[in-house]
C-alpha cells in the first residue's frame, strides 16, 4: 500500500494532504496548487515538495526584462 502525500507550504510551513498517494502525485509534477491555509501559489516538484511558484513567475518575468510584483505575476498573463 502506498503512502498518503503530505506537503509543506513554504510559506506558512503547515502540512496538507491532497488525498492523492506519492506514486499518484508523480502524475502531477509540475502542476501548481494553492496552499488551503495561507493560499500561496505552490508548485509540485519532481522530488514531490512544494516551492513559491508566485517566486518563481517573477524570476521569469525579472529574466525577461519585466519587473512585477509577485501578486502581479501570480495574477497575469503575458504574452510573447
Amino acid at each position: 500500500m502506498s503512502n498518503k502525500w503530505r506537503g509543506m507550504c513554504p510559506i506558512c510551513s503547515k502540512t496538507f494532504s491532497t488525498g492523492l498517494t506519492e506514486s499518484e502525485m508523480l502524475n502531477h509534477i509540475g502542476a501548481t496548487m494553492d496552499c488551503p491555509s495561507c493560499n500561496a501559489l505552490l508548485k509540485l516538484n519532481e522530488d514531490l515538495t512544494c516551492s513559491d511558484f508566485g517566486e518563481e513567475l517573477v524570476s521569469i518575468y525579472h529574466d525577461m526584462g519585466l519587473d512585477v510584483s509577485k501578486a502581479h505575476a501570480q495574477n497575469s498573463y503575458i504574452d510573447l
